[in-house]
Protein backbone atom coordinates (compact mmCIF):
# COMPACT_ATOMS: atom_id res chain seq x y z
CA UNK A 1 0.00 0.00 0.00
CA UNK A 2 1.42 3.37 -1.00
CA UNK A 3 1.50 6.48 1.11
CA UNK A 4 -1.28 8.03 -1.00
CA UNK A 5 -3.49 4.98 -0.43
CA UNK A 6 -2.87 5.20 3.32
CA UNK A 7 -3.75 8.91 3.32
CA UNK A 8 -6.96 8.19 1.37
CA UNK A 9 -7.86 5.39 3.78
CA UNK A 10 -7.21 7.65 6.76
CA UNK A 11 -9.35 10.45 5.29
CA UNK A 12 -12.20 8.05 4.55
CA UNK A 13 -12.07 6.67 8.10
CA UNK A 14 -12.02 10.21 9.55
CA UNK A 15 -15.15 11.09 7.55
CA UNK A 16 -16.90 7.92 8.72
CA UNK A 17 -16.06 8.70 12.33
CA UNK A 18 -17.23 12.32 11.95
CA UNK A 19 -20.58 11.09 10.60
CA UNK A 20 -20.90 8.66 13.51
CA UNK A 21 -20.01 11.47 15.94
CA UNK A 22 -22.73 13.70 14.44
CA UNK A 23 -25.28 10.89 14.78
CA UNK A 24 -24.30 10.27 18.40
CA UNK A 25 -24.48 13.99 19.25
CA UNK A 26 -27.96 14.25 17.67
CA UNK A 27 -29.17 11.15 19.55
CA UNK A 28 -27.71 12.50 22.79
CA UNK A 29 -29.59 15.79 22.33
CA UNK A 30 -32.84 13.89 21.71
CA UNK A 31 -32.40 11.79 24.86
CA UNK A 32 -31.60 14.90 26.89
CA UNK A 33 -34.86 16.48 25.68
CA UNK A 34 -36.78 13.33 26.62
CA UNK A 35 -35.20 13.28 30.08
CA UNK A 36 -35.93 16.99 30.61
CA UNK A 37 -39.53 16.47 29.52
CA UNK A 38 -40.03 13.63 31.98
CA UNK A 39 -38.41 15.66 34.75
CA UNK A 40 -40.77 18.58 34.13
CA UNK A 41 -43.78 16.21 34.03
CA UNK A 42 -42.76 14.65 37.33
CA UNK A 43 -42.84 18.09 38.95
CA UNK A 44 -46.50 18.77 38.07
CA UNK A 45 -48.87 18.77 41.02
CA UNK A 46 -51.61 16.52 39.72
CA UNK A 47 -52.11 13.84 37.12
CA UNK A 48 -52.44 15.02 33.54
CA UNK A 49 -55.15 12.43 32.91
CA UNK A 50 -57.79 11.56 35.50
CA UNK A 51 -56.83 8.41 37.34
CA UNK A 52 -60.43 7.34 37.92
CA UNK A 53 -63.13 6.96 35.33
CA UNK A 54 -66.69 6.04 36.16
CA UNK A 55 -68.61 3.19 34.53
CA UNK A 56 -70.85 5.56 32.52
CA UNK A 57 -67.91 7.35 30.92
CA UNK A 58 -66.09 4.04 30.45
CA UNK A 59 -69.07 2.65 28.53
CA UNK A 60 -69.08 5.73 26.29
CA UNK A 61 -65.36 5.31 25.61
CA UNK A 62 -65.79 1.61 24.83
CA UNK A 63 -68.72 2.26 22.48
CA UNK A 64 -66.66 4.99 20.81
CA UNK A 65 -64.03 2.37 20.04
CA UNK A 66 -66.65 0.08 18.49
CA UNK A 67 -68.80 2.07 16.04
CA UNK A 68 -70.48 -1.15 14.88
CA UNK A 69 -71.99 -1.47 18.38
CA UNK A 70 -71.75 -3.97 21.22
CA UNK A 71 -74.14 -6.11 23.22
CA UNK A 72 -74.31 -5.62 27.01
CA UNK A 73 -72.27 -8.80 27.70
CA UNK A 74 -69.60 -7.55 25.27
CA UNK A 75 -69.61 -4.18 27.04
CA UNK A 76 -69.26 -6.01 30.37
CA UNK A 77 -66.29 -8.00 29.04
CA UNK A 78 -64.59 -4.81 27.83
CA UNK A 79 -65.19 -3.12 31.19
CA UNK A 80 -63.72 -6.11 33.02
CA UNK A 81 -60.66 -6.14 30.74
CA UNK A 82 -59.97 -2.54 31.81
CA UNK A 83 -60.56 -3.38 35.48
CA UNK A 84 -63.71 -1.26 35.79
CA UNK A 85 -66.42 -2.69 37.99
CA UNK A 86 -70.07 -1.88 37.67
CA UNK A 87 -71.56 -3.19 40.87
CA UNK A 88 -71.47 -6.78 41.99
CA UNK A 89 -70.53 -9.63 39.67
CA UNK A 90 -74.09 -10.96 39.97
CA UNK A 91 -75.73 -7.74 38.73
CA UNK A 92 -72.96 -6.54 36.42
CA UNK A 93 -74.90 -6.88 33.13
CA UNK A 94 -78.04 -5.49 34.76
CA UNK A 95 -76.08 -2.42 35.85
CA UNK A 96 -74.71 -2.05 32.32
CA UNK A 97 -78.31 -2.12 31.02
CA UNK A 98 -79.34 0.54 33.55
CA UNK A 99 -76.48 2.83 32.55
CA UNK A 100 -77.27 2.38 28.85
CA UNK A 101 -80.96 3.18 29.38
CA UNK A 102 -80.16 6.36 31.35
CA UNK A 103 -77.64 7.64 28.83
CA UNK A 104 -79.09 9.96 26.21
CA UNK A 105 -76.16 9.56 23.83
CA UNK A 106 -76.43 5.77 23.45
CA UNK A 107 -78.89 4.22 21.01
CA UNK A 108 -80.07 0.67 20.44
CA UNK A 109 -80.08 -1.02 17.04
CA UNK A 110 -81.24 -4.47 15.99
CA UNK A 111 -78.55 -6.39 14.15
CA UNK A 112 -79.03 -10.02 13.17
CA UNK A 113 -81.72 -10.68 15.75
CA UNK A 114 -79.82 -9.13 18.64
CA UNK A 115 -79.68 -5.67 20.16
CA UNK A 116 -76.44 -3.76 19.94
CA UNK A 117 -75.77 -0.42 21.52
CA UNK A 118 -73.93 2.43 19.82
CA UNK A 119 -73.08 6.01 20.50
CA UNK A 120 -75.53 8.30 18.74
CA UNK A 121 -74.09 10.11 15.76
CA UNK A 122 -73.53 13.73 16.60
CA UNK A 123 -75.57 16.02 14.42
CA UNK A 124 -73.99 19.33 13.57
CA UNK A 125 -75.72 22.31 15.10
CA UNK A 126 -77.05 24.89 12.68
CA UNK A 127 -76.75 28.49 13.88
Amino acid sequence: MTVRDQITTARTRILELEREKQRIVAELKAWIQIRDGFESLSKTNGPLVPTKIGPTEAIRVILGKHPEGLTPPEIRDELESYGISCGSEKNFVGNVHAIIKRSKDIEVEGVGGRKVYKLKAKTPTVP
